[in-house]
């Protein structure tokens, strides 16, 4: 009685289907971005070229527009209770034809090769095709009867995530810079503060301070999101003195950037508070006089309003010294 119940409880544990079937691929989608799927493998054998196991799994993904991407796909093995027999999990990825049916290895096409281990990996496929459907196959040779094989899978890569670019990384306060995503089928950017258009890919940015931007959208089923610095710099570089001795050298009071700025107005107060010098554009930088008179060593005071049509600048003052 004892060992019938034995042999009747094996088979019972053999019959179980743990975790998903492949009849199941298409409601189980890996995404990038996403929590890791944690399930059991099943019991359901699988051959096909390098790949040979008694309990597999079936997920897919899709591609984005992007050509010769790649994916990274992240195994850790769980709960597998099987003391007498091997414990590796091992994947398999494989393209699957446009209308193919994902549960046919003799439809499947460019077999990525085999990994596997017992603790956790990590299977980086490159040149992957664009929006193009893939198999991603988890297996192991675990034995049944001792219950299902716990596992994690995750996935990340330039294929199935949505990249983004910045041009140039660093602008002035009044400059712009391009965004620009790629990889998805839509995108929305956030914040939409200083942008041109928020809903497209490649939007124009003109910050009135360093900003990160986070473009979300999708690709194939999946919503992806990711990141893009517009770094904001000062918009113009005040030096802080001039000796204008006649050698050529700091003869004139030098703002670079300002150029940029042609509504400018750039005032200098001697320590009274009367205007020595005042100029809208400073095509014509100050070489410390005064209406043709040279001005005696020390310490004055300016006031530069920029005026930018673009974002708002408050003016910018401080100390400019005459030296000899």
């Amino acid at each position: 009685m004892k060992t019938k119940l034995i042999i009747a409880l094996l088979l019972l544990m053999s019959s179980i289907g743990y975790g998903q079937s492949c009849s199941e691929v298409s409601d189980n989608i890996l995404c990038a971005d996403s929590p890791g799927i944690q399930d059991s493998l099943v019991v359901n054998p699988l051959g096909y070229g390098c790949f040979n196991s008694q309990m597999t799994y079936y997920t897919t993904f899709t591609t984005g527009s992007l050509s010769d991407g790649f994916v990274s796909i992240t195994v850790t093995p769980g709960d597998c209770d099987d003391f007498t027999g091997p414990n590796e999990i091992f994947t398999l990825l494989v393209e699957i034809p446009a209308g193919a049916d994902p549960c046919n290895p003799l439809l499947y096409t460019n077999p990525s090769g085999c990994e596997g281990s017992e603790t956790s990996y990590t299977h980086t496929i490159n040149n992957l095709q664009s929006n193009t459907d893939y198999l991603v196959i988890v297996g192991s040779d675990h034995l049944s009867q001792y219950g299902p094989c716990e596992f994690s899978i995750s996935i990340t890569g330039t294929a199935v995530d949505i990249g983004t670019s910045v041009e140039p990384f660093v602008i002035y306060l009044g400059g712009s810079a391009q965004l620009g995503a790629y990889n998805g089928d839509s995108y929305q950017w956030t914040p939409a503060d200083y942008l041109d258009d928020a809903f497209i890919q490649n939007p124009l940015s003109t910050p009135e301070e360093t900003t990160v931007y986070t473009v979300s959208g999708t690709v194939g089923t999946c919503e992806v999101s990711g990141e893009a610095t517009v770094t904001v710099g000062p918009p113009i570089i005040i030096y802080t003195g001039l000796t204008p001795n006649g050698d050529a050298i700091n003869d004139s009071w030098v703002i670079q950037g300002i150029e940029r700025f042609e509504s400018a107005v750039v005032t200098v107060y001697d320590r009274w508070g009367q205007p020595v010098f005042k100029s809208t554009g400073y095509a014509q930088p100050w070489d410390g006089t005064n209406k043709g008179k040279s001005l005696p060593m020390g310490a004055y005071y300016y006031v530069v309003e920029l005026n930018s049509l673009a974002v708002r600048i408050e003016p910018l003052t401080g100390v400019v010294s005459i030296l000899k």
